[in-house]
């Protein structure tokens, strides 16, 4: 099985990217899988003692967002696939 990883960010180039993921997966028979980066310090603190913790008010609108950016993804695919 062949597998394709695409950035999954939302921005102005998403199109264009999803694309040629798409284009190639047709030509290799592959899967597209969908990642979409977030950098850890968006999302983590670290304490005096130099602890890490994740700040849950910070990831909150990120997973809210996926079932959207998901939604997108999958409309995209029905129109140029």
């Amino acid at each position: 099985m062949k597998n394709i990883l695409v950035n999954a960010g939302l921005d102005e180039h998403m199109d264009g990217r999803l694309q040629v993921a798409l284009d190639f997966a047709h030509r290799f028979d592959a899967h597209l899988i969908f990642v979409q980066a977030q950098p850890y310090q968006s999302i983590m603190g670290v304490d005096m003692f130099g602890g890490a913790h994740l700040i849950a008010e910070a990831l909150a609108p990120a997973i809210a967002a996926w079932p959207k950016c998901a939604a997108g993804q999958r409309q995209s695919c029905k129109r140029k696939g």
